[in-house]
């Protein structure tokens, strides 16, 4: 049976970053929207299993220092570049402990937010079993947990593609520049390819092509890769008495996003829940999933609850169409979005609101902040009314059902207020002293050029010091 070594993360450490989804206010948000009393991300308890160099759970502890974070690695060398990078940044609430999954045993319950990203597909069926069994053990009752993995149908393909590539570096001396080599090569083959299937593995071989090696080796590569459908997930967590939530990126699991004929012929067969989701992993070709677990079975029909908006903080996707917004009677507001959405909004306190949102993007503004905002704009423009948050609220779940916005559970708040003299966090400057991907204060990655970096990491000054401050760079 294949094992896993920590050796081999030691020579090629897996360096990944932040991971968005797996923030507790985002994860929390979505468990309140669907009936859950998860816990507030300023005020939890974090386990990240697989943490690598802490550069997911790090963030997250400098951002939310009223909660506490425990991280776990089989690595040495990732578990000593996490203490590093803590101390550098002087986060004390984030403790790491090295250990084999399969000798690990948390506290029962002692965990809000359980997070395992790169795990559960790149291990052996045996460590499988004790992640599944470690999340069932150290989530409160309330708890999620978050556990991301391939699935068929769309890692066929790509599965080939890896059998190949491992296959033909064998025992070379240097797989990194072989596999950069064959990559390189095939890219060619395919080049001038007719045929859907060309189209597919170019853009496959693209996406390997595009990633560093530490990437690339522990995310295709790696010794052990064992997608699955999602059924056969599902049925592997309820041997586990876990029962599945929803995706970390909710937007994914609605079908109401298919066009009218496919939705019917869907329907003819007749689907569950489950079995939808499964059938839209095969239209979509999709080929990860980031699933969100919990102890108790939720409601079957999954539907967010608008009456849960008020504690969130929203980050909207959509900008006006011709960059002007007026709240005068009888001028439709048309707002564009992500995916070639398009949404007009005529009513003035509506139009206020979304100004408000639309101002500070693509900041995370508490509900009530921003009605508080949208009051004021139609005040200063003549109008003697306020924003009804009820309809708004009902709004808001609609599009973050379809990407339009981003929901965070605000708990106290104090977290999302930037200071009256911005910069850049301490392990934001430390990301970018050491060359690592930079996290902002949304628990984004985010791509800098040289001159940026430099800005970040304290060592110049920058003309673009306002645009990085609305990036999120600064705190």
């Amino acid at each position: 049976m294949p094992d896993l070594s920590p050796t081999a993360f030691d020579a090629l450490p897996y360096r990944h970053g932040a991971i968005p989804e797996t923030h507790p206010a985002r994860v929390g948000a979505i468990a309140r929207l669907l009936g859950m009393e998860a816990a507030a991300p300023d005020d939890c308890r974090v386990l990240e299993l697989g943490m690598a160099e802490g550069m997911n759970l790090l963030p997250l502890a400098e951002r939310l220092p009223t909660s506490t974070f425990v991280g776990v690695d089989f690595s040495p060398v990732h578990v000593a570049a996490a203490a590093q990078a803590r101390a550098a940044a002087a986060i004390d609430n984030a403790r790491f402990v090295c250990a084999d999954l399969r000798d690990y045993t948390p506290e029962a319950g002692a965990f809000d937010y359980v997070i395992a990203h790169g795990v559960y597909s790149w291990v052996p069926p045996e460590v499988r079993e004790r992640l599944l069994a470690l999340c069932a053990q150290a989530l409160a009752p309330d708890g999620i947990a978050y556990v991301s993995y391939n699935v068929f149908p769309g890692w066929g393909l790509l599965g080939g593609l890896r059998e190949m590539l491992r296959a033909e570096m064998g025992n070379v001396a240097d797989p990194v520049a072989h596999a950069a080599k064959l990559l390189a090569a095939l890219e060619r083959a395919f080049t001038g390819q007719p045929g859907p299937y060309a189209a597919l593995m170019r853009e496959a071989i693209a996406e390997m092509r595009a990633k560093p090696p530490e990437m690339l080796f522990h995310d295709e590569l790696e010794l052990v890769n064992t997608p699955v459908t999602f059924l056969d997930f599902i049925a592997h967590t309820a041997r586990h008495d876990l029962h599945y939530l929803a995706e970390a990126h909710f937007p994914s699991m609605p079908a109401e996003h298919l066009p009218p004929a496919a939705r019917a012929a869907l329907a003819e067969m007749a689907p569950d829940f489950f079995r939808t989701q499964h059938f839209l992993d095969l239209v979509g070709n999709r080929r990860f999933r980031s699933s969100l677990l919990t102890r108790h079975a939720p409601a079957a029909a999954r539907v967010l609850d608008p009456a849960i908006i008020p504690q969130c903080a929203v980050g909207l996707h959509l900008q006006p169409v011709d960059g002007v917004i007026d709240l005068s009677p009888g001028r439709p507001l048309q707002l564009r979005g992500r995916h070639d959405f398009l949404m007009s909004v005529s009513a003035p306190a509506h139009k206020a609101f979304f100004a408000a949102l639309c101002e500070v993007a693509p900041a995370r503004v508490p509900f009530a902040a921003a009605l508080r905002r949208a009051t004021g704009l139609l005040h200063q423009s003549g109008f003697d009314e306020t924003p009804e948050a009820g309809p708004l609220s009902e709004g808001l779940a609609r599009l973050f059902a379809v990407d339009q916005c981003d929901l965070l559970l605000t708990g106290g708040g104090d977290w999302l207020d930037l200071s009256p003299a911005p910069a850049p966090s301490a392990l934001m400057r430390y990301q970018a002293r050491e060359g690592r991907q930079v996290t902002n204060r949304w628990h984004e990655p985010v791509t800098l050029d040289a001159g940026d970096r430099s800005w970040v990491a304290g060592e110049a000054a920058s003309a673009r010091e306002a645009v990085l401050v609305r990036t999120g760079l600064a705190v």
